[in-house]
């Protein structure tokens, strides 16, 4: 049985975020690494270790797929090795985004999770909310309303 993201250790988190970190320098996603064979992956992944160590990491690329709280800590985790490096703004919203791809996180979803919540719609009530305030920032995003912009703020 997995355990939950609160209880891995630090060793287990960094590794994790490693390992999303090396898939999204890649450009490959953790979906797209299961339909992969083994030749596939080492050739987008440009992996020249052993095969012990080749194994480990596909445990790992398996490990980040778990649970949603999951995805989204070790996401959040491994913005840190990109702020590092230097990137702020707009460049580390980008990369946020990305690695969330990447992880096999939605945006969309994610923000009818929040829309759900913070108007107390039910599910597919949330889901053309959100359509309706994507459209909107996309038309005139001045034209909403302190909440929407809240909400987009966060998941940019």
């Amino acid at each position: 049985m997995q355990k939950k993201y609160s209880q891995l250790t630090e060793s287990s988190k960094k590794k994790l975020s490693g390992v999303l970190s090396r898939l999204h320098k890649s450009g490959t996603t953790v979906k797209d690494t299961q339909g992969m064979n083994d030749m596939q992956l080492k050739q987008a992944l440009g992996f020249k270790g052993s095969d012990t160590s080749f194994k480990a990491l596909k445990r790992n690329i398996n490990q980040l797929q778990f649970t949603q709280e999951r995805k989204e800590g070790i996401s959040n985790r491994s913005l840190i090795s990109y702020t590092k490096i230097g990137y702020r703004g707009k460049g580390l919203s980008r990369v946020k985004s990305q690695l969330r791809k990447t992880v096999g996180l939605n945006i969309f979803f994610d923000i009818s999770k929040e829309v759900a919540k913070k108007y107390g719609l039910t599910e597919n009530q949330s889901y053309s909310a959100t359509r309706t305030i994507l459209k909107q920032a996309r038309l005139n995003y001045k034209k909403l309303d302190k909440k929407d912009k809240q909400l987009l703020s966060y998941f940019s």
